[in-house]
């Protein structure tokens, strides 16, 4: 029993020793030595410690950090260029540590690992590859929502405004690395904000409309769980977060995924929701998206006298709505269901959102409406026609 205590209590120290680069280590003299050297009035040698620090990449970390703040303004300068560079190399390796155990047989200390395979499911190649990936360039801000749950939304919330000021451009936003993207949906989906805040603008919801997300969704090896993530996003959003609905709306209308049918058959059947800027745009989607779930979720909508636009006899019901966009799914022609009576209408969210474009349906008479529905009824809901996929 004293043996085994002994062994326990070796092992527990053995662990909690210092890392290389920690105070009192030799890696830590080897990189203030080198430190110094970065004031060093020869350039030659500057650059030859420099180079070297960057080569010691996490191990540098700790004297690096003691350099941004030298006396010395050279020492001071350089140390603030070289330490990200450093800290970017331990998160590469670290990365690639963690990509290359596809067996999962090691422990990996990475910030939300945890969260990301709770959140994704069971870890395969695809997922591996994706939390890798964000790790390599995000590990930094991954750490610091790990560190300070509490603080997360505001950490985030300065990512995105970050992030969307490199992809803002003259025409729209330009094309995100994937990584960028898929950490702030992730830290967003395990820090959920507790309310939506019109005020903190730009919003997470605003990078939906970022043309890497078409193609990334359609990608062989991470695209499933990247559609997962996007899911557990929206899912996470806050009570009247109309803008995260109608990004993910309008992101599955330009790039239509099974999985999208899910919430927006929720979004369109909401009638806490708004009519114009919510529902009818997920009815909108589900008619892109397809597929039996989406084919449902549009039948039991087509009932739904919820008024749209206008008045009269010639309303614009959501149901109305619902009944095109099922009529469309099934490949049938709008005008041999009497659907000819059509507005349209567009409205952006944001000064370089993509324009979310609404075509509303209805009728001219309640009787053209009346035979519309028993049309639909017969030939696509008793005759359980296939919809498209």
């Amino acid at each position: 029993m004293r043996v085994a205590t002994f062994l326990l209590l070796s092992t527990a120290v053995a662990l909690a020793g210092p890392k290389p680069g920690d105070e009192g280590t030799p890696e830590f003299q080897k990189a203030t030595d080198l430190v110094k050297q970065l004031g060093h009035p020869r350039y030659a040698t500057r650059e030859a410690a420099g180079k070297q620090l960057i080569e010691m990449g996490p191990a540098a970390v700790p004297a690096l950090l003691a350099g941004t703040k030298a006396i010395d303004e050279e020492v001071r300068n350089r140390s603030i260029a070289i330490l990200p560079v450093a800290k970017a190399a331990e998160w590469k390796r670290r990365a690639d540590a963690y990509l290359a155990d596809a067996d999962g047989k090691q422990r990996h200390d990475l910030p939300l690992l945890a969260d990301w395979e709770k959140l994704v499911g069971k870890p395969d190649a695809g997922s591996r590859k994706l939390f890798a990936d964000i790790v390599r360039t995000n590990g930094e801000f991954l750490d610091k929502v790990a560190g300070n749950r509490a603080g997360a939304p505001s950490e985030i919330a300065a990512r995105v405004r970050n992030l969307h000021a490199q992809v803002k451009g003259p025409k729209g936003q330009i094309k995100a690395d994937v990584a960028d993207l898929a950490a702030v949906l992730f830290a967003d989906s395990v820090v959920p904000p507790r309310r939506f805040d019109w005020s903190a603008r730009p919003f997470a919801a605003q990078l939906l409309a970022n043309p890497t997300f078409p193609e990334a969704l359609d990608a062989k090896d991470t695209g499933p769980i990247l559609r997962r993530l996007l899911i557990k996003w929206v899912e996470a959003r806050p009570a009247r977060d109309h803008m995260a609905l109608q990004q993910f709306a309008s992101l599955a209308q330009k790039k239509p995924f099974p999985e999208a049918a899910g919430p927006l058959a929720k979004m369109a059947k909401d009638r806490q929701a708004d009519v114009l800027s919510v529902r009818l745009v997920a009815v909108q989607a589900l008619a892109k998206v397809g597929g039996p779930e989406a084919a449902s979720a549009l039948a039991d909508l087509v009932p739904d006298q919820t008024q749209a636009f206008g008045g009269g006899t010639d309303d614009y019901r959501l149901g109305d709505s619902a009944l095109a966009a099922s009529v469309q799914m099934h490949g049938k022609r709008l005008a041999d269901f009497g659907l000819t009576n059509t507005v349209h209408i567009g409205f952006s969210t944001g000064d370089d959102d993509d324009a979310i474009m609404l075509q509303l349906h209805g009728f001219r008479t309640q009787d053209a409406r009346a035979k519309a529905v028993e049309k639909w009824k017969k030939e696509l809901v008793e005759k359980k026609a296939e919809p498209k996929k």
